[in-house]
């Protein structure tokens, strides 16, 4: 693999992947960053097995095609530091090696086959929310999540979709929180899905760059979000899984 790139454009999609990789893990692999460069574009896959990001960047220079597994903590503190201008990033005898102006970094890479395969969204599927509207309600309600292990089903926020209306319920059996809004995005049938709050709270600062968000379900039982639409140079994906606990039933 080897790509130039902006140093702002590089950046941000780290931004946005890196903040689900997690610290501790018992799969080194998923301490990376998995970088895909083909045509004019360079996919950032991410995830912790619960919440995954997959973010694209258009208008790269790709002279040779490929993808790598790269550490994300010393990669991303290094992007950070440079000035503005191109970033030369190459895969070389198992390392990564990346050069701006004068200063460069060169760091042994995974094998990226190991990166677990992350599931692709169904576009045709999905709802169109207003982003604002979303993280309104997940702001209104994630306050009242339960951290209680023992009760996972609390842990998230539920959602009742309708073919007119959308609510989002919280509760951690002493605090009860519920936010109602009228919908016109051709859901056409009652459904409930428990999302993840982690994942919605990673969701909150990809939305709030967006107008519009496309919301999916998975037959993998996930909730995504692909937000759309899509800016020049990135767009983004984000996913979380649903649990498959009951939520109690709540009154207000």
């Amino acid at each position: 693999m080897k790509i130039t790139i902006q140093q702002a454009d590089l950046q941000k999609a780290l931004a946005v992947v890196a903040s689900v990789v997690p610290g501790k893990t018992t799969l080194p692999v998923l301490t990376c960053v998995l970088m895909e460069a083909e045509g004019e574009t360079l996919a950032m896959s991410a995830t912790n097995l619960d919440i995954s990001v997959r973010t694209s960047v258009e208008g790269v220079k790709v002279d040779q095609a490929g993808k790598v597994a790269v550490p994300a903590q010393k990669f991303v503190s290094f992007v950070r530091s440079l000035s503005a201008g191109e970033v030369s990033i190459k895969l070389k005898d198992q390392k990564i090696q990346v050069v701006a102006s004068k200063a460069n970094f060169s760091e042994a890479v995974m094998n990226a086959d190991e990166f677990p395969a992350l599931p692709e969204l169904d576009a045709d599927r999905g709802y169109e929310v207003p982003s604002s509207t979303l993280v309104q309600m997940i702001k209104s309600t994630s306050y009242a999540v339960s951290r209680d292990e023992t009760r996972p089903a609390l842990m998230g926020i539920l959602w009742e979709m309708k073919p007119t209306s959308l609510s989002m319920i919280a509760t951690d059996a002493h605090r009860l929180a519920k936010v109602d809004r009228k919908m016109d995005w051709g859901v056409t049938e009652v459904r409930n899905v428990i999302a993840d709050t982690q994942g919605l709270l990673k969701y909150l600062p990809i939305a709030e760059a967006e107008e519009t968000t496309t919301c999916t379900w998975a037959t993998t039982r996930s909730v995504s979000w692909p937000a759309a639409p899509c800016c020049t140079r990135a767009c983004w994906k984000a996913r979380s899984r649903t649990t498959r606990r009951s939520f109690p039933r709540t009154t207000i």
